[in-house]
Formats: structure tokens, sequence, C-alpha cells
């Protein structure tokens, strides 16, 4: 994983700037210009991160020329490794491919927008993996939004998603659960994208292994 874009605004004396990733970085300037700064900022933006929400401690010190009327804001674009699409993508690798198939300028491809506001809370403006939203207004985007992405690329029927924890069932999701993929007999961990999928019957769902271990 790594930063190929970064816009910065707002933070310390960071007004409004821009700087786009590479292998080897070197930041050049007089002290006290602000390049401690950028890594101060990114580190915050990543220690903090939030799909949704979150809080950080700050005072009026830490906005531009001390002025909280607008909020400081980062649009952070990062290229994802092959683990990194395995671990972000629950449908797995032929998900990916078939992105990766459609959209190859893109597929490997993460942008965040996050700002910060004076009273510390974090809001997320938009997560988008290559061409397809995930999160809007701090806000995860509907599971219709999902499928219309999705569908044309592959066949929800091709999953199921097996409940194991007694009491849980699409109607109250939660406990041990995999999403599986009957043709190529693979598990994936859920998510609240997936959660929200099922729970709208879009996925099939079974909670004949209740009481099971999920592991066996």
């Amino acid at each position: 994983m790594k930063i190929i874009k970064a816009y910065i605004k707002n933070y310390g004396s960071l007004k409004d700037i821009f700087f786009e990733g590479a292998d080897f970085l070197v930041f050049i300037g007089p002290n006290s210009s602000g390049k401690s700064l950028i890594f101060e900022a990114l580190m915050r933006f990543f220690n903090e991160f939030n799909p949704i929400g979150g809080t950080s401690t700050v005072n009026d010190l830490l906005w531009f020329k001390r002025d909280t009327s607008n909020p400081i804001e980062f649009e952070i674009t990062i290229e994802l490794s092959e683990t990194d699409l395995k671990e972000l993508v629950p449908f797995g690798e032929k998900i990916i491919s078939a992105v990766k198939e459609k959209f190859p300028e893109t597929f490997n491809i993460l942008k965040i927008r996050r700002s910060l506001q004076s009273n510390g809370a974090w809001k997320t403006n938009e997560i988008k993996w290559s061409e397809m939203q995930l999160v809007i207004e701090d806000a995860l985007v509907s599971a219709e939004k999902v499928q219309s992405f999705i569908q044309p690329l592959l066949s929800l029927s091709d999953y199921k998603m097996y409940f194991f924890t007694q009491g849980y069932s699409k109607e109250n999701i939660g406990g041990d659960r995999l999403l599986v993929n009957l043709k190529e007999k693979k598990g994936f961990t859920s998510n609240p994208i997936i959660d929200d999928i099922v729970k709208k019957g879009l996925i099939e769902s079974s909670t004949e292994y209740q009481g099971k271990n999920w592991q066996e």
C-alpha cells in the first residue's frame, strides 16, 4: 500500500497543499516551512482513521491561522497491493479479477476523503474503491448501489451466507458467519456492506449449521 496523491487543507501552516507519492520522495524547504507538518498530518489521518466517523483531540492551534470556521480536509489516494485487495474486497479473487478486467486503470486504487471538524469529530465524505463508492457522507452506500456495481461483474447467486451462532440470521445479523462461494467452495469473512446485502435478501442465507464450529 502506498500513497500516490495527497491533498491537505487547513492543517497548521498548511493552507492547501498537494503532492504525488513516489517510491523515494524528499520534501525540501526552509526551517518552519511545514515539512514536518505534512508527516504529522498524515500520521493523524492514518492513526485516527475510521471508515465512518471518529473523534480526535483538537484545539484551534491545529487550524491554519487558528481559523476553525472551515474543517481540516484530507483527500488521500492509495495504490493497493494484491494482499491489500484480498483483505479489502469480501468477494475474493473472482471479483478483483473482474474489476481489473473492466477497470484496469483503477482496480487497485482507493480514494478517501475525510474532514476534521472544530469539535474534534471526523467525517468521512467519501471512500471509493476503483469506480465503486463504499461510503458517502459518513454512511455506507446502500445494498442496492453495491449490487448495481457488482451484479454485471459477478452473479450474487454464486454466494450464500451461513450463520453458525445460535439466534442469528439475516433478520438479526451477528455472531459467527461466513460468506461462501458455492461454486469455488471458498469462504470469506463478512463486513457491514455484505451484511446489508444479505439482510435485504440479495444474497441467500442459511441457519442450517447453527451451533457448529465454522472452522470445521
